[in-house]
């Protein structure tokens, strides 16, 4: 399995598609990892939600600002700081979304959070 790390995708699915195209992505055999910011300022965050929902357990990500703001606005939260989240709430029916989300992930030993990726050795921990 190969872990593909994005960050900072910010809505923009053509340039995500071009990349994935150009490494033979496979979510057979791949996952795709968000470092955060997947969705927000650019113009397709819809095209993102749906494939990532798609991808099912093939995607992973780390939680962004952008993300954190959609989180607070699903939970009923106010959020006026960026205008598009409102509109990819109906995007989120039904899928929980949130499962994928966390503030660091961790695959083959390395731990990736939201300030950069640090290197943690943790197979004693989590053979």
């Amino acid at each position: 399995m190969r872990c593909i790390l994005v960050g900072d995708v910010h809505g923009c699915w053509p340039q995500l598609q071009h990349l994935l195209v150009e490494l033979a992505f496979d979510p057979d055999r791949d996952q795709l990892w968000s470092l955060g910011d997947w969705i927000g300022k650019g113009h397709d965050s819809w095209a993102l939600l749906r494939f990532a929902r798609q991808l099912g357990p093939a995607f992973r990500m780390v939680l962004g600002n952008h993300e954190l703001r959609l989180l607070r606005l699903m939970a009923g939260g106010q959020d006026d700081s960026d205008p598009q989240l409102l509109s990819l709430l109906p995007a989120l029916e039904g899928f929980d979304w949130s499962a994928s989300m966390l503030g660091y992930r961790l695959c083959k030993g390395w731990a990736f959070d939201r300030s950069g990726v640090q290197l943690l050795w943790l197979a004693q921990h989590h053979g």
